[in-house]
């Protein structure tokens, strides 16, 4: 998936005529049309350095640099809660990749896709994460004139029944692994057992 602020320049140029995973800002809703419904609400959190101990909401960011991406959610809600002293990448990749380097300890990200991406990187034991700082409604958008268009996309969702969207999201994110009783350890090595001795 393209860079949130590369998906929005598409749409400025006319390049395409909706974009996907929006996250809601106050300059975004001045700028364009967003969904009249939220697909759906990500927690976002902050990540830092597993020798940092403490980091639990915005107070306690005082002294730290915090990574973020360029004109994103995360740099204008911690600005908007005190926290100036923001270091902004233009893309997920070079935040993440600043963070495993080093260069930073401490960044503002979605939960979810903060957490997958660490792992998909072999840098998940790298970090701890704090509790949510805040969650947003993440909705599509169109350019502003084209409510035509909105009310359109929009219909097209609401026809989706709530177990269509179910089947959609557990498709998406996958189902929990169940850790297995003791009784059923156990019997599974009886059988194992039985099996060998059979043969």
């Amino acid at each position: 998936m393209a860079p949130r602020a590369e998906r929005m320049a598409v749409l400025d140029q006319g390049l395409a005529d909706v974009v996907g995973f929006v996250m809601s800002t106050e300059q975004r809703e001045s700028r364009y049309l967003l969904a009249p419904a939220p697909v759906a609400q990500i927690d976002v959190a902050v990540f830092f350095g597993r020798d940092i101990q403490g980091i639990a909401g915005p107070d306690s960011l005082a002294g730290f640099t915090v990574g973020v991406t360029a004109n994103g959610t995360c740099a204008e809600w911690l600005a908007a809660h005190g926290i100036t002293r923001l270091r902004s990448y233009p893309s997920w990749d070079s935040l993440f990749g600043a963070a495993a380097k080093g260069e930073i300890n401490v960044f503002c990200s979605g939960r979810a896709a903060g957490i997958r991406r660490l792992y998909m990187m072999n840098d998940a034991a790298l970090f701890r994460i704090s509790p949510p700082l805040f969650s947003k409604a993440v909705s599509w958008a169109v350019p502003r004139g084209k409510e035509a268009l909105r009310d359109f996309i929009a219909a097209g969702f609401a026809r989706i029944t709530p177990d269509e969207r179910t089947a959609i999201e557990k498709r998406w994110t996958g189902e929990e692994i169940h850790r297995w009783s003791d009784t059923a350890a156990r019997a599974l090595v009886w059988v194992l057992a039985i099996a060998a001795g059979s043969a």
